[in-house]
């Protein structure tokens, strides 16, 4: 015996319908999953906002008035007249004032004024001579009056060698400055590097007895110039 296929059961012929049934329902769970969104949730939506720049405008801020500090001005103090001690003011002579060249009544300068001590002599400000500056470096330099020989010779006859100096051996050479005026005279005499007291004092001595100098000169005139000299003591 064969068995045979019902017709109404036969499901051959439906397989490409069911097929084309199937692919489209596959396609369309496939197609809902990629257009699938997640809900957004009360977390999210605050990240997403704090995301975003916030803009905050800042008022400027009003300026508060100053209050005005009364100024109290302290009252004068009322003097007691009872209290405190008196002072004795001595009464000014009224009447009229002598014209001057009126002899009849001279008024006194000095009324009224106690013990005035006027010193002896008087100063007078336009009497005060001041001496004008002294330059390092002039024009026309101090000379002396014959030259530099002139001025050695000098030296060499008027050079008194001192005793002691002799005695503990001290020779070496003295570094003088002084000042020419303009009338050629000596002034201001300062040992700058000396050899010992004697020797010294001898060699100050010497430029204080030099005769006047040729003064030194400006643009403008004689003026006072400083000169530096040495003296040297040797002993023979």
């Amino acid at each position: 015996m064969i068995a045979k296929k019902n017709p109404g059961y036969d499901l051959e012929r439906k397989r490409i319908v069911l097929f084309q049934i199937g692919l489209m329902t596959a396609g369309s769970f496939t197609l809902a999953a990629f257009s699938y969104k997640s809900p957004v949730f009360k977390d999210d939506h605050v990240k997403q906002v704090a995301s975003k720049e916030i803009s905050i405008e800042l008022e400027e801020p009003k300026e508060i008035p100053k209050m005005e500090t009364p100024i109290i001005k302290p009252q004068p103090e009322t003097a007691d007249p009872s209290s405190g001690p008196s002072i004795n003011v001595p009464s000014i002579p009224t009447g009229e004032i002598n014209p001057v060249g009126n002899t009849n009544n001279p008024i006194d300068p000095t009324a009224g004024l106690g013990n005035v001590t006027i010193p002896f002599g008087e100063i007078n400000p336009g009497t005060v001579e001041v001496k004008p500056e002294i330059l390092d470096i002039v024009d026309i330099d101090a000379e002396y009056i014959g030259g530099y020989i002139e001025m050695m010779k000098f030296i060499q006859t008027n050079l008194v060698y001192p005793q002691d100096a002799i005695e503990m051996g001290d020779q070496g050479k003295v570094y003088l400055n002084f000042v020419v005026e303009p009338d050629g005279s000596i002034t201001n005499v300062n040992v700058e590097r000396g050899v010992c007291a004697s020797i010294d004092r001898e060699a100050e001595r010497i430029i204080r007895s030099m005769p006047k100098w040729k003064p030194g000169e400006m643009n403008y005139g004689k003026v006072r110039s400083r000169v530096r000299i040495p003296i040297n003591f040797l002993l023979k």
